[in-house]
C-alpha cells in the first residue's frame, strides 16, 4: 500500500493473533518525506508440546543382562532437545544427561541399574522443542534378574518307587 507521508500508526509496529505455524509478514515504514522502506520475515508460533514415550521393551519385563529401551519423540515444528536419566527405582534421581532424539537408551545393569527385582530399574526421558515446550517425563522401570535358578534335584533319586510320582526340589532366581 502507499505511504501517507507525515502520519505515522503506532499501534502497527505490534502484530497479534497470527496463527501457530509459520507466519509470513510484510512491513512498510513511511517518513514525513514519502521515503518508504519495506521489509519481510517470518515468525514460527509453536504453543504444542512435543511428545515422548518409550515403546520398547515392555514395562516391567525382565531383563537378565545390558540392553537398550527404545523411544520415540516427536513435535510438528520444531524438536529440539531430548533427555534421558536411568537409575535404581527407590533411589534418588541423578541429573538428566541428553540424547538422540528418537533413538535408543542403553542400560547398564552391572554399574547403573543394580538393584534387582521385580520393577528394580528406572528409566525416564522427555523432550523439548524450540519454542520452549516440554512433552512432560515419561517413565518406564524394567525389572532385573541375573541370577539362574539351581537346577532341578530329584528328592527320590535311586529310590526304589512304587508310584508314577517323582518329587523334585528346585530354588527359582
Amino acid at each position: 500500500s502507499a505511504c501517507d507521508p507525515g502520519t505515522a500508526d503506532a499501534d502497527r509496529s505490534v502484530i497479534t493473533g497470527f496463527g501457530e505455524g509459520t507466519n509470513y509478514f510484510r512491513a512498510k515504514n513511511c517518513d514525513t518525506g514519502g521515503c518508504s522502506a519495506t521489509a519481510e520475515f517470518i515468525v514460527k508460533r509453536d504453543q504444542t508440546s512435543p511428545s515422548t514415550s518409550i515403546t520398547a521393551p515392555a514395562a516391567g519385563s525382565w531383563q537378565n543382562a545390558n540392553f537398550n529401551a527404545t523411544v520415540t519423540d516427536s513435535d510438528s515444528l520444531s524438536l529440539s532437545t531430548c533427555y534421558q536419566r536411568v537409575y535404581n527405582a527407590g533411589a534418588a534421581a541423578p541429573g538428566w544427561s541428553t540424547r538422540t532424539c528418537g533413538g535408543s537408551i542403553s542400560i547398564d545393569i552391572s554399574t547403573v541399574c543394580t538393584n534387582r527385582g521385580l520393577n528394580s530399574c528406572r528409566t525416564e526421558a522427555y523432550s523439548t522443542d524450540s519454542a520452549g515446550n516440554s512433552s512432560g517425563t515419561i517413565t518406564r522401570d524394567f525389572s532385573i534378574d541375573i541370577t539362574a535358578p539351581t537346577s532341578p534335584a530329584p528328592t527320590d533319586e535311586g529310590a526304589y518307587k512304587n508310584s508314577t510320582t517323582l518329587n523334585f526340589t528346585s530354588t527359582p532366581s
